[in-house]
């Protein structure tokens, strides 16, 4: 259980056990059981009626709870050897449920404040394994942190008490706090003397590990993202500097881009869908075509850009942005920004339309990137949504539109809402969604 009082801090409403529980040093955990086997299966058993926060949509609260409960059993399964599987069937050995005041056990909820989650060790015949987390809380990316209370709650299920230690098991914690759990020395030999250690098991890479974690930078910081993309399924990429998020992929965001994309070079300077569904990652003079129009994505070698067909004849060796703009089916020019160039003649930073898709600027068709808009002296990325045209700036985004080889403002600058909402959340319910599309045979 979790209780809400001073200094905001909640408690962990599973019945306290030190008084009951022989604790040593080197075996601390006697009593509350184990749960049996090497595979351990867990769901979700019941999401919340109420919505998180009460600004995210049904869809978007049933992801960011699936990430909290996959990272807390990914926190757990990296020291112990058990393997994890998700199981989205009855039957499971954890189970976590969103419930409201009287649930059906002996501990019902309060509503906002007080109680807040409550689990059952591996002993209690009836209930083992489940997680009861009250539904009234403001659980989300910006509300009360669900990431630390899962990490505590599935440590309960697993057979660990509360303990007056620094860890993750202290029946206290700072419920609004951003970073993300770890596991203290102590969480790990108290676990470990349940189940054993993880095969090849490397404490000091383990440390590193989590150090890197809980040390992830934010694509909602000061920095300008690298790129954003469409997959050709309609799957919305955003890539800044080592990060990737993802508007369709359920993954406990963001991810370091080399854990999806594999040994990709970071950070990439753009990325882009062509109208043939290549997807291309460009950095410096380098280029890595992907085929994305399966669920098995199939990678190139990088080559130079000026032996790729979308760069075929461009006159530089790098690009800052490619905005490949809707228009008819057989014309959907391209767009190329780039910033200052020393050793050539155009001063400031520009960009051109290429109706050939070949890197050629059109003849008589590059312009200043400030005639868009004055506002606009870079473009860090760009995309073209059913929604529109869409191009970025800092913490800014421009819709525009294409017009005789140029681009038009539809909307001003608009400051991305970074603080009040997460930059995945945003881009889902403002930019993007599902749409169809014409495959256009490849050569």
């Amino acid at each position: 259980m979790f209780l809400l009082g001073a200094e905001t801090r909640k408690l962990c409403g599973t019945p306290d056990t030190f008084d009951t529980i022989q604790r040593s040093k080197r075996s601390p955990i006697i009593d509350l059981g184990r749960l049996s086997g090497k595979s351990i299966r867990y769901r979700i058993a019941q999401y919340p009626l109420i919505n998180c926060e009460k600004i995210i949509n049904k869809q978007l609260s049933r992801e960011y709870i699936n990430n909290a409960l996959r990272n807390a059993i990914k926190l757990w399964g990296k020291a112990i050897d058990v393997n994890f599987i998700y199981w989205p069937y009855s039957q499971s050995d954890i189970e976590v449920s969103f419930a409201s005041f009287d649930h059906g056990d002996q501990y019902p909820f309060d509503g906002i404040g007080g109680e807040v989650a409550h689990a059952f060790y591996p002993i209690h015949e009836k209930r083992r394994g489940q997680i009861h987390i009250d539904e009234h809380e403001p659980w989300g990316p910006n509300g009360r942190n669900l990431n630390w209370v899962l990490a505590h709650e599935v440590g309960h299920t697993l057979g660990l008490p509360h303990t007056l230690r620094d860890s993750i098991m202290m029946p206290q914690y700072q419920g609004y706090e951003n970073n993300e759990p770890s596991l203290s020395p102590y969480d790990i030999e108290s676990i470990q003397a349940l189940y054993g250690k993880k095969e090849n098991w490397d404490e000091l890479a383990f440390k590193e590990d989590q150090q890197t974690e809980a040390t992830i930078p934010s694509l909602c910081d000061d920095q300008p993202i690298d790129a954003l993309f469409a997959l050709p399924n309609g799957t919305l990429f955003v890539f800044k500097g080592i990060l990737s998020n993802s508007s369709k992929i359920p993954h406990i965001g963001p991810l370091f881009i080399k854990e999806y994309w594999g040994a990709m070079e970071t950070p990439i300077d753009t990325a882009f869908t062509d109208q043939f569904d290549w997807t291309w990652f460009v950095k410096d003079d380098r280029a890595w075509r992907i085929d994305a129009s399966t669920d098995t994505f199939r990678y190139s070698s990088f080559q130079n850009i000026h032996e790729t067909e979308p760069f075929a004849t461009y006159p530089y060796n790098s690009v800052d942005a490619v905005l490949i703009t809707t228009g008819s089916d057989d014309y959907q020019p391209f767009f190329f920004f780039l910033g200052n160039l020393l050793g050539t003649q155009f001063k400031g930073p520009k960009y051109w339309s290429d109706g050939n898709a070949d890197g050629e600027p059109d003849q008589g068709y590059t312009r200043q990137i400030k005639e868009i808009d004055v506002e606009l002296s870079k473009v860090d990325g760009a995309i073209s949504l059913p929604t529109g045209n869409f191009i970025f700036s800092d913490d800014k985004y421009w819709k525009v539109q294409s017009a005789r080889s140029s681009l038009q403002v539809l909307l001003p600058a608009v400051i991305l809402p970074y603080i009040s909402i997460s930059w995945n959340l945003w881009i889902s319910q403002t930019l993007f969604y599902e749409f169809p599309y014409k495959r256009i045979e490849r050569a």
